[in-house]
C-alpha cells in the first residue's frame, strides 16, 4: 500500500470535486468496481469535498440569535447638538 499514490488520488479527487464537479459525478460513476490505491484515494478526496459543501451550507442554518436585537445608542439624540 503506497500512500503517496493514495494522497495523490485523494488531492486530485478534492480539486476535481471543487472546480468541475459534474465531472466528478462521472468519474466516481466509471470507478466502481475498481480497487486500487489511487481510485480508492480519489474516492476519499471527492467524498470529503461533498461532505464539507453539505456542511457548509447546514452551518448557515444553524445560526440563531439568542435574545432581543440590540438597542441604537443614538437613538433619539440629536447627534448634532452635542453639550460642550
Amino acid at each position: 500500500m503506497d500512500i503517496n499514490i493514495i494522497k495523490k488520488g485523494f488531492n486530485n479527487g478534492y480539486i476535481l470535486r471543487t472546480h468541475r464537479p459534474e465531472m466528478a459525478a462521472i468519474v466516481l460513476k466509471t470507478l466502481e468496481g475498481r480497487e486500487d490505491e489511487y481510485a480508492e484515494g480519489l474516492r476519499a478526496g471527492i467524498n470529503q469535498r461533498e461532505k464539507e459543501l453539505l456542511k457548509d451550507k447546514t452551518r448557515n442554518y444553524d445560526i440563531r440569535r439568542t435574545g432581543p436585537p440590540a438597542k441604537s445608542r443614538t437613538k433619539g439624540k440629536n447627534i448634532g447638538d452635542r453639550d460642550r
